[in-house]
């Protein structure tokens, strides 16, 4: 009798009956094809007749916090066939979890049971686009991940370009292999500074189903930059290519995946860059403090003095280690600078102060914030060794100007009704006291001095235009650079004060603490739902988006929708995202919005409040409560 292997008489049934490889009850560090985040991992995934279970990792910065949504559900794989979560283990259901000091968070997620003829499921935390997403998690052992063919990469050294502002914009192209439309980014996302205010602006490149993305920044300066692809450098004039695998770099980021390959961490690289993505991934790493915990632990009783000398052996001690490293000389060159960059902030944060106060007895017991040790010139005066043309490769450098102005040595405020021209003068004159009164830095402050303005919404006249011009005579780039972003954000606030449906207004001009009474005083004899938010809180938007139907039928009904924003709201992104919030809209100062966080302890947003038609506060909540909730809260006031 001839006798037949398994895997051949499998082959043969095939024909009649079908022979398809059974799924185990347990799938053990399970491949998947890609996912918009690397926070939520999968260890394992339990398969039984009565459920699915997964075992699920969140990895976070221990303090910060995620959130599963109740709605979460597992598809069969590219398709409409849905189980929703029915309980958790370990974390709350649509509940904030903060992140414990391990920076990692373990809990069980469970679904109901899969038909057996299902073999790859997708995790899909909701639908809103920022919720997080697994796609293609096989169920068999052994699977693979097939991977789209990938060019090679034609490298092509280039130098660094010099450290000159340009009106010009940077131009970005490329292409995200192994993408599937509704599956991956709508967008790629690329994070850079506005040189006026030193605010972070988000372009968004649309990628189409091809997963082919370009588009154009205005980044001023030759510069590296954040992205939703990770760090980028360019260069204003010229083109950056880049060409990412994401399925390789899912697989790359996984800590749990046992199907890696080698060559899986260089799943990206560019064209027309003079920094390579590798280089780009060693820049990201190299920090001078890594552990903060022992940063402080280190530095709490320590002199001002001694504290800066302390910044500065930790400099030079990296410094030396990265000038007999075999990197290339320019990528030295950024690694230092970087370096340098976070001596300067680290200094002019001052977080001596913030260790010492946290080390205190009386401030764990009260809160009770004492008044800072405040260092003088000579503290200071390293500045001029630290500062440098170079130090504008890296965007942050952007925000030196914004920092150095809160110390109490370059403290400008009391001249907040003074014209720009007598501020600026009176930062240069300190400036040059340190030996820092020239160079971009200083034309950066020049800039942000100016903008100032705009940012409060107080739009320059003719006559100002043409004090701007003369005050940048050496540097006309810089005063158009001024004039057309006031232009465009005086158009853009004009079209929200024309948009039926939005109502942009003024702050009332009262002190701090009657401010909030002075603007819900206006809409008494109304039910009023005061939203704090700000134009970069996610969840702040989301909510907004899921609010619709229930505020548009109140609103019906005469219910007020009162939005408040601090300028932490960029003027540009704040005209940007109004145009789609109908309601009542305040953008008030900084000052103000602290006077309110403070006044009703408010510690997250979004934060809401609602008011009776007497003024009667009713509820007070952090975090978006749900329709139904805020619902059963608003209609009985009607």
């Amino acid at each position: 009798m001839k006798r037949f292997s398994f895997a051949v008489l499998c082959v043969l049934a095939l024909s009649v009956f079908g022979c398809k490889e059974k799924r185990p009850a347990v799938v053990e560090q399970p491949v998947f094809e890609s996912w918009n985040s690397d926070i939520i991992q999968i260890e394992k995934i339990e398969l039984s007749d009565t459920a699915t279970v997964m075992y699920v990792h969140a990895f976070c910065q221990p303090g910060e916090w995620i959130k599963i949504d109740k709605e979460s559900y597992i598809r069969k794989s590219r398709s409409d066939e849905k189980w929703f979560v029915t309980k958790s283990e370990g974390i709350e259901l649509s509940e904030e979890f903060e992140i414990p000091d391990s920076g990692k968070a373990t809990f069980k997620l469970i679904f109901p049971p899969l038909p057996s003829e299902v073999t790859a499921i997708d995790f899909i935390e909701s639908d809103c686009e920022e919720c997080f997403k697994i796609w293609g998690i096989h169920l068999l052992p052994g699977s693979k991940v097939t991977l789209t063919p990938f060019p090679k990469e034609r490298k092509a050294e280039e130098p660094l370009p010099d450290p000159a502002y340009s009106s010009q914009p940077a131009t970005i192209s490329g292409k995200l292999f192994g993408y599937v439309k509704g599956e991956g980014p709508e967008t790629v996302n690329i994070y850079y500074m506005n040189l006026l205010n030193a605010e972070q602006i988000t372009a968004e490149l649309p990628v189409a189903a091809d997963g082919s993305f370009s588009g154009e920044v205005a980044i001023g300066f030759p510069s590296i930059v954040a992205s939703s692809l990770g760090s980028l450098f360019l260069t204003p004039g010229k083109e950056l290519k880049i060409f990412t695998d994401l399925k390789k770099k899912s697989r790359y980021e996984s800590k749990f995946r046992a199907d890696k390959a080698p060559g899986d961490s260089l799943y990206q690289y560019f064209e027309g860059s003079p920094v390579s993505f590798a280089a780009l991934n060693t820049l990201d790493a190299e920090r001078l403090i890594t552990d903060r915990e022992e940063f402080y632990d280190n530095i709490t009783r320590l002199t001002a003095d001694e504290y800066k000398s302390y910044l500065l052996d930790l400099l030079k001690e990296k410094s030396d280690k990265i000038k007999q490293s075999n990197l290339p000389a320019h990528v030295r060159l950024l690694t230092e600078n970087s370096l340098k960059l976070e001596v300067i902030n680290r200094l002019l944060l001052y977080e001596l102060f913030i260790a010492q106060r946290e080390a205190s007895p009386i401030y764990a017991q009260t809160k009770a914030t004492p008044d800072p040790q405040k260092p003088g010139k000579e503290y200071y005066s390293i500045l001029s060794e630290l500062i440098s043309d170079e130090l504008s490769y890296l965007s942050h450098f952007v925000l030196i100007e914004s920092i150095i102005r809160q110390s109490s040595f370059f403290n400008i405020s009391g001249g907040n009704h003074q014209s720009p021209e007598v501020k600026f003068a009176l930062f240069k004159e300190k400036a040059e006291l340190l030996g820092i009164g020239s160079g971009i830095f200083l034309d950066l402050a020049q800039m942000q001095i100016y903008g100032e303005q705009i940012q409060k919404m107080q739009f320059y006249t003719e006559a100002e235009k043409e004090a701007i011009k003369n005050a940048f005579r050496h540097h006309p780039e810089y005063a158009q650079r001024l004039i057309e972003e006031n232009d465009r954000l005086k158009k853009e606030t004009e079209a929200n004060q024309n948009n039926p449906g939005i109502v942009v207004n003024p702050t009332p001009n009262v002190p701090d603490d009657k401010l909030f009474d002075a603007i819900i005083a206006k809409y008494k004899g109304k039910v009023v739902v005061v939203d704090f938010w700000a134009t970069w809180c996610a969840p702040c938007l989301q909510a907004m988006e899921t609010i619709k139907p229930l505020k548009t039928d109140l609103q019906q009904q005469g219910v007020v929708f009162l939005y408040l924003t601090g300028e932490t709201s960029p003027v540009s992104a704040w005209n940007k995202k109004i145009s789609d919030i109908h309601g009542e809209h305040y953008r008030v100062s900084g000052n103000q919005w602290m006077h309110w966080s403070q006044q009703f302890g408010i510690q997250g947003i979004p934060y809401y409040m609602i008011y009776d038609k007497n003024g009667k506060q009713i509820l007070k909540q952090a975090g978006f409560p749900g329709n139904d909730a805020l619902g059963k809260t608003i209609k009985p006031l009607l």
